[in-house]
């Protein structure tokens, strides 16, 4: 049971007063389809121009609706593309909270890792619009902020799921291990994701895994 959730994260309760944040997070269902167009229409123009080509009047021409009603959800493109990033994050974070509810014991934490990895790499590799929000995170100062705000929060939502099943105890080591496992994520991520040779990605994701267990088996050999 220790291990269920430690690996993944949980976007539910993201921080509140971000200025990437939307404006209006609709509840009826017109507006709701509305914000979901204005997304999705988003996420389309990613796939096909860069990322510095698309504006917002470009998604509220592609969405065919008046440039306001994109300002009435979203203060800006970055906004937008924030919304794109946190829906994706989101997304995977729910096949990852099954998979790992799956799980009944750490005989499986190894199997675990890998497929967690699998999941991550397969469903963000399948979403281009998101690998070019990646890629552009690392050069566009308006979205460092989005960057640091989710490296924050999964530092702190695995520190604690070590603390709430026993891996750790509360303090620096709990959060030491949860900033290492994040920056290991982190940092493979990107190469994965904006590797263009298929072949070095498979062998960059096998590292990934081989990485991630090696670290683990550190403190789980001996359970």
């Amino acid at each position: 049971q220790k291990i269920k959730r430690c690996i993944g994260y949980n976007m539910n309760d993201r921080v509140k007063g971000d200025p990437l944040t939307s404006r209006v997070i609709p509840q009826q269902g017109r507006a709701m389809r509305r914000r979901v167009q204005i997304l999705s229409v988003a996420e389309k123009l990613l796939e096909e121009l860069e990322f510095s080509e698309v504006t917002t009047r470009k998604i509220a021409e592609a969405a065919d609706i008046p440039i306001g009603s994109v300002y009435r959800y979203f203060p800006n493109k970055f906004s937008i593309m924030a919304a794109i990033a946190a829906d994706t994050i989101e997304t995977v974070d729910k096949d990852l909270t099954e998979l790992l509810g799956s799980f009944e014991d750490l005989s499986d934490w190894e199997r675990t890792i890998d497929k967690t990895i699998d999941i991550v790499t397969n469903a963000y590799m399948s979403r281009k619009g998101y690998v070019n929000i990646l890629r552009a995170m690392s050069h566009t100062p308006e979205l460092q902020n989005l960057t640091a705000t989710y490296k924050e929060h999964m530092v702190k939502s695995l520190t604690q799921n070590f603390i709430m099943y026993d891996i750790f105890p509360a303090g620096l080591k709990a959060s030491s291990v949860a900033e290492t496992v994040i920056v290991i994520y982190n940092a493979m991520e990107i190469k994965v994701f904006l590797c263009s040779d298929e072949t070095l990605r498979k062998a960059l994701i096998k590292e990934w895994k081989l990485l991630v267990k090696c670290y683990f088996r550190c403190y789980f050999s001996e359970s």
